[in-house]
């Protein structure tokens, strides 16, 4: 999962070389918690929508890093307001201990959130629901579950003073 990841940050951070005019994109860094994980994020969007990437530790006690994204599609407004959108997310969404064992759950699912956008600052509040493959390490081993996910992010505006220019 961490090359996954690490192609995925590369693909997104060359996003804005691609782009023909400045203008055309937003991108947000910040930080958040889901289900029992805390999480540094990276967004970069245009007026369609934007994908986040979040790398952060699960709680529990040695459970390690984890790494997932969401790709995201504004409803009837663009990056700069307030609104919904709804998405997809993938990758390492839990960790659960089973017995003296913590396996890592990796997941994928759908997702609708709110964001709040002033100039400076966007906050999500964000749910979903997937599921979790079937996992195994060590003798422990877990089945393939349903799974929710509810989650809050605040992240800065990296170029405040284009916040709400769209195209």
């Amino acid at each position: 999962m961490p090359r996954f990841f690490f192609m995925a940050l590369v693909g997104a951070l060359m996003l804005p070389a691609l782009a023909d005019d400045v203008d055309q994109y937003v991108q947000y860094v910040g930080v958040g918690s889901f289900n029992n994980g805390l999480f540094g994020d990276y967004q970069i969007g245009n007026k369609y929508g934007n994908i986040e990437l979040r790398a952060g530790q699960f709680r529990q006690m040695g459970g390690g890093w984890n790494f997932n994204m969401s790709v995201r599609r504004y409803i009837e407004q663009d990056a700069n307001v307030d609104g919904f959108y709804v998405g997809a997310y993938g990758g390492q969404v839990d960790v659960i201990q089973v017995g003296s064992d913590l396996v890592r759950r990796t997941g994928v699912g759908f997702e609708m959130g709110y964001q709040w956008v002033s100039p400076y600052v966007k906050e999500e509040l964000f749910g979903g629901l997937g599921i979790d493959r079937q996992e195994s390490q060590g003798t422990s081993a877990v089945q393939a579950t349903p799974s929710f996910l509810v989650g809050v992010s605040v992240s800065l505006d990296l170029h405040p003073k284009r916040a709400g220019k769209s195209s």
